[in-house]
C-alpha cells in the first residue's frame, strides 16, 4: 500500500501517524504549533478528524451524551473543536509544505466533499464508522487509500467493511480498543497477528489509546505496518484536552519514530533461517569450549571428570574434540602420553576400555 510518497509494507519500518485529531482544543493556532512539532520531531504524516457538527450529529440527542473521557456534551466538544473548511486548507497547506502528508477522518458524507474539495491523499475511517456503509461507500468509490480503524466491532463486521472496498484496494486495517484510555490488560496485541493471516494482502496496523509508548513499541513487534496514536505536544494540563491523557509529547513521538525503526530492523530484517551469522564467526572464536587435561595423562589412562575439563577458546573442530564431544571422550582411552595442558586432540583419543 502507498499512501502519497510513503510505501507501507513488511519490508519498511512501520509508518508512525501522531493523530493531533482534536486535541487542539478548537485553538487554530494551537493546531498550526502542533503540525510544526510533528514536523520537527520527523514525523511523515499528521491526521487530523474533520467535523461539521451538523451533518454528523443530531444535537437535540447528542446534547444528552457525554463521553466517558470529558465533561462536556459530544456536541458540545465536537462544535468547540470544529474548524472552518478554510482553516483545515490551510492546515492541510502548511502540513504539505513541511514535507508531510495531511491524513484526515470525515464524520460525515458532507465531511467526505469537503476532503474532497481540499484535495486529500487518502482517508482514515475510524471506528466509529466502519459500520456506516454510505461513507464507507462513498470514499471506496473516489478510489483513494484508505486507514480503517476496527475498535468495537467482531470480525464478521470487518469482513463486511472489507468487502465494499473489493479485492485490490489500497487499505490498511489497524486493529484497536475503543477505551480511552485502554488499559494493557485490554490492548489485544494478539489481533495483529490474526488480522494478518485473515488479509495477507492488506497492511495491518494499531491503533493505540493506551498510556505511554510500551504498547506501540510490542504493536511493531507484533507484525504493524502502522502505529497511529494520539499526540498533544508539549502541554502540561493535558487532562484539559479530549484526548489529553492517551496522547503524546515531542519526546514520546520522537522516541516512537525513531525507537520504532530500531524495533522493525530487530523483528523483521531476518531471513527466517535458525543459524549463526557470519558475523557471529569472531566471538565463537573465545565464546565456545575445547577439552582439556586438569593434568598429565598416561597413555592408556581412561579419560574422567578428573582427569579432563572444558576450557575457552574452541581450537579447530576437525584436531579437536569440542566440548560438546566432552560425553563421548569420557570413559576413552588415552593413545599416548598427554603432556601440558594443551586442548586434547582427536589423535590422543582411543576406544572405550573393554
Amino acid at each position: 500500500m502507498k499512501i502519497g510518497n510513503i510505501e507501507i509494507n513488511d519490508n519498511l519500518p512501520p509508518l508512525i501517524v501522531p493523530e493531533i485529531g482534536i486535541n487542539h482544543n478548537g485553538d487554530f493556532n494551537r493546531a498550526i504549533e502542533m503540525i510544526q512539532d510533528c514536523a520537527a520531531m520527523g514525523a511523515k504524516i499528521v491526521k487530523f478528524q474533520c467535523h461539521i457538527p451538523y451533518a454528523e450529529m443530531d444535537e437535540i440527542e447528542c446534547r444528552k451524551i457525554i463521553p466517558i473521557n470529558s465533561n462536556e456534551s459530544i456536541w458540545e466538544l465536537i462544535e468547540r473543536c470544529s474548524f472552518s473548511e478554510k482553516q483545515e486548507k490551510i492546515l492541510k497547506d502548511l502540513t504539505e509544505e513541511l514535507g508531510m502528508i495531511y491524513l484526515s477522518t470525515p464524520f460525515s458524507l458532507e465531511a467526505v466533499d469537503r476532503l474532497e474539495r481540499m484535495g486529500v491523499v487518502a482517508y482514515k475511517i475510524g471506528s466509529g464508522e466502519m459500520k456506516c456503509t454510505p461513507l464507507i461507500e462513498k470514499i471506496a468509490k473516489i478510489g483513494k487509500p484508505v486507514i480503517l480503524s476496527t475498535g468495537m466491532h467482531f470480525f464478521k463486521d470487518i469482513e463486511y467493511a472489507v468487502s465494499l472496498f473489493g479485492e485490490g484496494y489500497p487499505l490498511a486495517i489497524l486493529s484497536c480498543t475503543s477505551l480511552y484510555p485502554t488499559p494493557y490488560e485490554k490492548a489485544r496485541l494478539g489481533r495483529i497477528k490474526e488480522l494478518k493471516e485473515k488479509f495477507p494482502n492488506i497492511s495491518i496496523g494499531y491503533s493505540d489509546h493506551t498510556i505511554g509508548n510500551q504498547i506501540s513499541y510490542a504493536a511493531i513487534a507484533c507484525g504493524a505496518n502502522i502505529v497511529e496514536k494520539h499526540y498533544i505536544g508539549n502541554i502540561e494540563n493535558i487532562k484539559e484536552y479530549p484526548d489529553g491523557e492517551v496522547s503524546m509529547c515531542d519526546v514520546d513521538l520522537l522516541e516512537l519514530i525513531e525507537w520504532g525503526n530500531d524495533i522493525w530492523k530487530a523483528t523483521r530484517n531476518d531471513d527466517g533461517f535458525y543459524a549463526p551469522l557470519e558475523e557471529e564467526k569472531q566471538t565463537a572464536k573465545f565464546a565456545f569450549h575445547s577439552i582439556f587435561p586438569k593434568r598429565e595423562i598416561k597413555k592408556g589412562e581412561v579419560f574422567t571428570e578428573e582427569n579432563i575439563t572444558v576450557k575457552r577458546p574452541l581450537m579447530s573442530v576437525s584436531n579437536h574434540p569440542s566440548a560438546r564431544e566432552y560425553g563421548v571422550i569420557l570413559g576413552r582411552t588415552a593413545k599416548q602420553d598427554i603432556y601440558g595442558f594443551f586442548p586434547l586432540r582427536w589423535e590422543d583419543v582411543g576406544d572405550v576400555k573393554e
